[in-house]
């Protein structure tokens, strides 16, 4: 038995030495090429380096053009800066002056955002303004692909609705009703804009 085991290590050790020198005979790459072959591939070398070594043309014309498109995209880009600025700008106002309003409510901590709620939680709920002014109740309610609320539809009264963002309410969980920092007279802006 042990015989047989060591000729068959010594028979599998000499197949794997071998096994390189029979495949090489039959490789395409290495056969020796024609004469033609050979000029052919000099041929195609030398086309190669050459237009490695020259400068692409571009016809008269493209340079124009192309000094015409890149002012025309620099201007395109100063003028979208510009818009970008100023929005930042009022974005950053308006989120300062609203910051203060859901702060300055001592008392008021266990209030939580609507955000993290789910939009069956939230629909038919009253809302009302901070002061206690009836808003109305919650109809429907937008979310993001993450299922947070973004904005809830409020019925105003008289067939009117108003959409409210998220950040502009609250859920205050002792009274089971939706808060807006908003006035009513804001609210009521709010439903009659125009965009």
């Amino acid at each position: 038995m042990t015989r047989l085991l060591g000729t068959s290590a010594i028979a599998a050790t000499l197949l794997i030495l071998a096994a390189p020198a029979f495949g090489q005979g039959r490789s395409p790459y290495n056969t020796n090429p024609t004469p033609q072959e050979r000029a052919q591939t000099n041929q195609l070398n030398t086309d190669a380096d050459q237009d490695a070594q020259t400068p692409p043309v571009a016809p008269p014309s493209s340079d124009a053009d192309y000094a015409a498109k890149k002012a025309q995209y620099d201007q395109q880009m100063r003028d979208y800066n510009a818009r970008r600025e100023t929005y930042d700008r009022e974005h950053a106002r308006y989120q300062a002056e609203r910051a203060h309003h859901w702060y300055v409510l001592y008392g008021y901590d266990d209030r939580r955002p609507i955000a993290r709620m789910s939009g069956d939680d939230l629909m038919d709920l009253r809302v009302r303004t901070q002061r206690g002014d009836a808003i109305g109740h919650v109809r429907s309610v937008d979310t993001d692909g993450s299922d947070r609320v973004v904005r809830v539809r409020v019925s105003t009264g008289g067939g009117n609705a108003v959409w409210l963002d998220a950040d502009d309410l609250r859920f205050d969980p002792a009274t089971r009703t939706v808060v807006t920092d908003l006035s009513r007279s804001e609210v009521d802006q709010i439903a009659h804009a125009r965009f």
